[in-house]
Parts: structure tokens; C-alpha cells; sequence
């Protein structure tokens, strides 16, 4: 005749399930905030940071356009007088207009090249995400009926040494929940 196991205990058990179904809350949300961030990041790219940059262009290239008036005013009025503050401050200005036309011409090639760059990358992501909530959440279920099945099986393995030995006594569900006949 086969031999029986010996349930005492499904705690560990539901201590697993309980802290995969903490595991799948925890990164279904950090995985929803990372494509979410990959949105977010496109759009400020195209809409603000974009708007940003140009607003500011035209600033300096105002800027710059005042300085060299101020420069061909002065050096009508006094030729002889040496204008290198001025030429400085242009020169300056102008480095300015051309570190911001970078960034402009680095965020538009960025803004071409960022959906077949990132894209991908989020749709790993998105993939990561389906894979927990679905292969994940059916680990939990089966983990529910081995939860099940053990508590049935130690239900009836009691129920079976109670009628061998003649004592009733209710069935172990965890080591927390057993009761204690002879005090």
C-alpha cells in the first residue's frame, strides 16, 4: 500500500502566493510608468522642448541683431574709438545662436530616429507586462489550487487518523490556525 504524506503546514505555500501577487502589482505598475515615460518623453521632445528651444533662438538672434546695431551706431558716431566690449558681446551671442541652432538640428534627428530607436525598447516592455499578468497570474491560480488540494488532502487525512484512533479534531489549514486539543 502506498504511503501517505505527511501535510502539516500550506504556510509556506501561501506566503509564496501572496508575495508573487505583490511581485506582479509591483511591476505590472513599474512597467506601465516606464512606457508611459517613453510617451511622456516624445511628446515633451516634440511639443515643449522643441517650442522652448525656437522661443529662445529668436530671443538671442534679437539679442545679437540689437548688439551689431549698437556697434554699426557707434562706430558711425566714433570711429576712432575701440569697440572690443561690443565685439566681445557679439561674438558671444553669437557662439549662443549657434549652440541653440545645435540643439535644434540634434532634437530634430532625435525626433526622426526616436521611434525607431525606443520603440522597440517599449514594445519589450510591453511584452514583459503581458508576460506577468499572464503567465504570472496563472502561476497564482495554480498556486490556489495546490493551495486547495493540500487543505482537501489534510482535511482528509485527519478525518482518516481520527476514525483510526477514535479522536474528532478539525482540519490543519497552517501551522497558525491549528488548535491545540489538550489544553
Amino acid at each position: 500500500m502506498a504511503q501517505n504524506a505527511n501535510v502539516r503546514s500550506i504556510d509556506s505555500i501561501d506566503a509564496f502566493r501572496s508575495n508573487l501577487i505583490v511581485y506582479i502589482e509591483k511591476s505590472c505598475a513599474v512597467l506601465d510608468e516606464v512606457s508611459d515615460e517613453a510617451k511622456r518623453l516624445r511628446m515633451w521632445l516634440q511639443n515643449q522642448r522643441k517650442q522652448e528651444l525656437l522661443t529662445l533662438l529668436r530671443k538671442k538672434q534679437r539679442h545679437l541683431e540689437n548688439l551689431q546695431q549698437e556697434l554699426f551706431s557707434d562706430q558711425l558716431q566714433d570711429p576712432d574709438k575701440s569697440h572690443t566690449v561690443q565685439e566681445m558681446a557679439i561674438r558671444k551671442t553669437k557662439r549662443e545662436v549657434m549652440d541653440i541652432e545645435e540643439k535644434l538640428w540634434k532634437l530634430k534627428h532625435w525626433l526622426k530616429v526616436f521611434d525607431s530607436e525606443v520603440a522597440p525598447l517599449v514594445k519589450d516592455v510591453d511584452k514583459l507586462k503581458d508576460l506577468i499578468d499572464t503567465d504570472l497570474a496563472k502561476g497564482v491560480a495554480t498556486l490556489n489550487k495546490i493551495i486547495t488540494t493540500l487543505q482537501e488532502y489534510a482535511e482528509m487525512t485527519i478525518s482518516q487518523e481520527a476514525e483510526t484512533t477514535g479522536v474528532a479534531s478539525g482540519p490543519v489549514e497552517s501551522e497558525d490556525r491549528q488548535t491545540n486539543d489538550d489544553a
